[in-house]
């Protein structure tokens, strides 16, 4: 009875995972759009946001050790779906969760969930793009780095999240492995319900297996507080779904009782981040890892150490993006008030101004000009003392 009683806890906090804060309030048109997050969440307004639109030319290309994703495919004990008024996900009770390690990744990184993000038709509907080209639908897989312990303290650093980012094509014929979770779709049609799957085998299931090939660069949430603490990762090959299929996320409905139609940010400014494509190193020198390719003419001086490259990166728009947080009438940073949280759940971290210890270097002009003039005054007061015992 203790057990059960304890399963039904974690699974009521694991299916609540994606609720950003509680009682938070945003949409996808409107007053509560995109347009309009900032004004809540100021870290909407910061430097780099995602999505993004990648543009193949211009990408880094990058060798790294390959991306493992461990235990994806072991039968949870149970797997659920839920509507909470801005997407539909999907969350799991398992003692062993499954984790992804290497790539961009320093570390090991659990899962917390995964969601989906559509649009109003076809032509339209994930959030990054690929040379302006958008897909139907995106699904996100959010992993925390493990040694954060849960989500809200992933949040308070720059490589805490790692999103795995899988772009869905129209295929003329149903998808067997969405079967399921299509059908559920119309038990969550309102927002705060949930339904458990009873088919499904695992999450990978719902994924690929081919993770070699990938675009990645650190970014934000999508979705409000819009942190930019995400290592994202854009998977090249895409998963088929038909029309039908896809046509089943449109109809449920959001907080406000209306059809969900669309839910993807729009493309944010890249900002001069670098973006890279990967492939994989699946074997010989281990010293090859993180090297360029050879013909990739774009790039003067590529950095060797492309997981500490990112690392230092993230570290330095860490530091950077504080500064775009709201000020308020009485000088002081705006800070929202956090609800106690499940360990999985996305919240608003809780952000240090650091805007006071940026300190400006040395300036050797200014300081030579200095050195300078007590030398000139130094040795005038030399002679005149000189001068003075000569007169006398």
């Amino acid at each position: 009875m203790a057990k059960l009683q304890k399963t039904t806890t974690s699974l009521i906090g694991l299916i609540a995972a994606f609720t950003l804060v509680r009682g938070q309030d945003f949409g996808y048109e409107g007053k509560k759009g995109p347009s309009h997050w900032g004004e809540q969440y100021n870290t909407c307004f910061g430097k780099f946001q995602s999505p993004i639109d990648i543009d193949s030319l211009t990408v880094k290309h990058a060798k790294l050790p390959p991306l493992k994703l461990n235990d994806s495919n072991v039968p949870p004990d149970q797997t659920v779906i839920k509507n909470n008024g801005h997407t539909v996900m999907v969350s799991i009770e398992a003692d062993q969760r499954p984790t992804i390690t290497g790539g961009p990744l320093g570390g090991t990184y659990e899962f917390a969930q995964l969601h989906f993000h559509w649009g109003e038709n076809d032509t339209m509907g994930s959030e990054d793009s690929i040379d302006g080209h958008s897909f139907p639908m995106e699904l996100h897989m959010v992993f925390y780095k493990k040694q954060y312990r849960n989500i809200r303290s992933a949040m308070e650093n720059s490589d805490g999240l790692a999103v795995l980012a899988f772009f869905f094509n129209l295929d003329d014929k149903d998808n067997p492995n969405y079967i399921e979770i299509t059908e559920l779709l119309s038990n969550v049609s309102e927002p705060e319900t949930s339904a458990p799957f009873t088919r499904l085998n695992s999450i990978q299931d719902l994924i690929l297996s081919d993770l070699d090939e990938y675009y990645t660069y650190h970014g934000s949430l999508t979705t409000p507080p819009c942190s930019e603490v995400v290592t994202w990762i854009d998977f090249k090959q895409s998963i088929p779904l038909s029309h039908a299929q896809i046509e089943l996320f449109r109809t449920i409905q959001d907080n406000e009782g209306h059809h969900l139609t669309h839910n993807f940010r729009p493309i944010q400014p890249l900002g001069g981040r670098d973006v890279y494509f990967v492939t994989s190193f699946t074997g010989g020198d281990n010293d090859s890892y993180g090297e360029f390719e050879k013909d990739d003419t774009r790039l003067e001086d590529p950095p060797q150490d492309l997981t500490q490259t990112n690392s230092d990166y993230k570290q330095s728009t860490l530091m950077e993006t504080t500064t775009y947080r709201t000020v308020t009438n009485d000088n002081e940073i705006d800070r929202k008030p956090v609800h106690e949280q499940d360990h999985n759940e996305l919240v608003e971290p809780t952000t240090i101004d650091h805007r006071n210890v940026h300190k400006p270097g040395r300036n050797i002009a200014s300081d030579c000009r200095t050195s300078t003039l007590w030398l000139i005054i130094s040795l005038h007061c030399i002679v005149s003392i000189i001068y003075s015992v000569n007169i006398y």
